[in-house]
Formats: structure tokens, sequence, C-alpha cells
């Protein structure tokens, strides 16, 4: 990790290796119901994987602004059981970030968060592909002392196989500041498009399966708080 305190500049970098070696192997089997029965099995198997990142960042003092780039890749090596047939895959997975802030207006601030990534699965038989990206904003605005006006947007998307599955999410909120009291009033409004499902798929690095996850999230709602 490198920091420089008179240019506002800072870079770190990382890695990791892990390796286990083990004399079990988790099987899956459908049975004919349609219902997974799992069990271990005596079998001499080992995993590895390799992590590897780095990210840089700079601020800027005349524009209030922070950005930093982000990079990281994971590789692993793993064994899978399923129907008590063994299978080696190799799970190669790529993410890149960006991040960015900037209180440069008084009246105004705004948090960006940006991730996109991909992976691939591959093994003798088969090769399987994901993507995802996802990002963070949100804005504040100051119209008056005291108060403070949010916007929030939230996004997810992911697929794989032809398959892809996207989520949006845009909340406000308004919050008063009593300042003499040292309590802040804020009033949100939750899920403003209303979804009624939440749903994403991945790629398991380090166990080495695809996962498809599906909720049912509660609709739009207002809250009131006293902090």
């Amino acid at each position: 990790e490198y920091r420089n305190p008179l240019n506002n500049l800072f870079f770190n970098t990382l890695y990791n290796f892990n390796l286990n070696k083990t004399n079990l192997l988790i099987n899956q089997t459908i049975l004919s119901s349609g219902q997974s029965e799992f069990f271990a099995l005596q079998y001499d198997n080992q995993s590895k994987m390799n992590m590897a990142g780095v990210e840089i960042g700079k601020y800027f003092p005349k524009a209030k602004s922070n950005i930093s780039l982000g990079f990281n890749v994971n590789l692993n090596n793993s064994n899978q059981s399923f129907n008590q047939a063994i299978t080696a895959y190799e799970t190669l997975g790529q993410n890149f970030t960006f991040k960015f802030n900037n209180a440069y207006f008084k009246w105004m601030s705004m948090d960006v968060s940006i991730s996109a990534g991909n992976s691939k699965r591959t093994s003798p038989q088969s090769e399987t592909k994901s993507q995802n990206y996802s990002h963070n904003i949100n804005a504040f605005f100051y119209p008056f002392e005291s108060h403070t006006l949010g916007v929030y947007w939230d996004y997810l998307a992911s697929g794989i196989s032809g398959k892809n599955y996207k989520n949006s999410f845009i909340d406000l909120s308004y919050q008063y500041t009593w300042v003499k009291k040292k309590i802040d009033f804020e009033f949100k409004w939750l899920n403003i498009s209303n979804r009624k499902v939440y749903e994403i798929v991945n790629v398991d690095i380090t166990r080495g399966y695809t996962q498809t996850q599906r909720y049912n999230i509660r609709p739009s709602q207002f809250m009131f708080t006293v902090k």
C-alpha cells in the first residue's frame, strides 16, 4: 500500500493464494422425485485459488472530489461430484470498480460506485459464462440550512446462458435537523418503482457452481425515523 499526502495519491495491490487438500468430496445426486441428495465421498482431492487485485485513487482538493479505479482477478481450480461423476473445473473471474464522490457545491454532494465483472467456468465437457453489473448513485441536496433531500438509485444486472436479470431501485429521503436539540427527523419513500421480486445469478468462484437466487421483497413503502 502506498499513500502520498503531498499530491493526494494512493495505490494498493494485493495477492492471495489458498490451497486446500482433503480426502472428502460432497456429491449431489438428483432423485426421481426431483429432490437433491447430498453425501460425502472418500476421494483425495485439492482446490487452489489465486486472487490478485490493484486499486489506484486520487483526491482533487480544488474540486473536492475523490476518484478511484480498481481491478481484481480470481482463478480457481476444484473438483465437483454430480451423480457420483467427478469433474475438474476451472473458474476465472474478473471485476472492475469505479468510485467517485464530490462535495464541491455547497447545495449538493454526490457518491457514485460502479462495479462490472464476468466469470467463466470450464470443464472438459462444458463452458459456462456469466456477467454482472451494478451501480449505486446517491445525490444529496441542501436547499436550506438543516434541510437535506436525498435521491438514491441502485441498479444490479446479472446474466448467464442467455438469461438476464435486472433490478432497479429508486428511493427518496427528506431530513430536517433540529440543531439545538441535536435531533434528526427523516422521512423516506422506499422502492418507488414498487418492485416485488429481486433476482440474481452468479458463479461461485470458490466452490465452482452456478446459483440463481430469487427473493420476494417488500413493495413500495414510507418510513419516518427520529434520530
